[in-house]
């Protein structure tokens, strides 16, 4: 069976993922999940989220891919340097990658965030990074911003993001 870890993002639950799970396990991955919750501005709690992923896949003895959903797909980019070796694929689905604000560049700088060779790369749901800008920029929620959460809150759970997602492991 093929492993495939799921990184979560900011808050995240494994019930919210069942679906998801679910899904892989029935196309035959085992889903590794590490339950850590942090926060955006919460560095040391990403920080070790970074060595127990880290951790894990120096010690498999097989080759894995990895999911990252929201910061989950920064945390994917942020590991340790060795361990992309044994790195199939990375997926992030919603992830914040070209925000700009320079509290955020400055977070990414503080988890090593950079670009990581593997054999497949793809980033699914760019909308996400205008989430980002409204939640962060001390705005009121609007009706855009709750059609942006809902995007990001669903996009996991669609069966096409899932069948993207399959397609490039």
């Amino acid at each position: 069976m093929k492993k495939i870890i799921f990184i979560q993002g900011i808050h995240d639950i494994p019930l919210k993922n069942k679906k998801l799970f679910k899904f892989l396990e029935k196309e035959g991955f085992e889903v590794v999940y590490f339950p850590l919750f942090y926060s955006v501005y919460d560095t040391e709690k990403q920080k070790e989220l970074v060595r127990l992923v880290s951790g894990y896949i120096e010690s498999s003895p097989e080759s894995v891919s990895i999911l990252g959903h929201s910061f989950g797909g920064v945390i994917a980019y942020s590991l340790d340097d060795e361990v992309y070796k044994k790195v199939n694929a990375i997926i992030t689905v919603a992830t914040p990658h070209g925000v700009s604000y320079k509290w955020f560049r400055n977070i990414l700088v503080k988890l090593n965030y950079k670009e990581r060779e593997v054999s497949s790369q793809i980033t699914i749901g760019m909308a996400y990074d205008l989430v980002v800008r409204f939640h962060h920029a001390g705005r009121e929620a609007t009706p855009p911003d709750v059609i942006l959460t809902g995007f990001h809150e669903s996009l996991l759970r669609s069966t096409s993001t899932m069948n993207k997602v399959i397609r490039h492991l």
